[in-house]
């Protein structure tokens, strides 16, 4: 039997053990319970051309990473409130399609691109020392 929450009761937008998925489909982050029940629906796009297409985890400020195709770019998601803020958005940025995003041990980001691999400081900065790295056609 599921329980409402009372007024009072504050739940935590996304908790540990939740399964969060980026749907390319429906452009909705949807975030389901451990045990697969479905939760919400915390954070859509509404542009027809924008994708949603990668998701990580931004340890060292606690937020979900969302790589988004169209107007690229990445936003940061607060597990609390769901409230989101644009982390990178860079003229750079701009290939063919994102296709997912990491964060290293030392705090940047890797951003792969159709082509490259764009790597941003841990506060969205670009980094161009030895950057962007060129792949084969077709990176995921």
């Amino acid at each position: 039997t599921a329980t409402v929450p009372s007024e009072e009761e504050e739940v935590a937008c996304l908790e540990s053990g939740d399964v969060v998925v980026a749907n390319s489909g429906s452009d909705a982050l949807t975030v389901f319970k451990a045990d697969g029940t479905f939760k919400s629906v915390p954070f859509y796009v509404s542009s027809a051309t924008d994708n949603l297409a990668g998701l990580a985890w931004k340890a060292d400020t606690e937020e979900v990473l969302v790589a988004v195709d169209g107007v690229d770019r990445v936003l940061a998601l607060s597990p609390e409130d769901c409230a989101n803020r644009v982390f990178i958005l860079d003229p750079n940025l701009t290939g063919v399609s994102i296709r997912s995003l990491t964060q290293l041990a030392s705090g940047d980001v890797l951003v792969v691109e159709a082509n490259n691999v764009e790597r941003f400081g841990t506060n969205g900065n670009r980094v161009t020392a030895g950057w962007p790295m060129a792949l084969q056609t077709g990176a995921t």
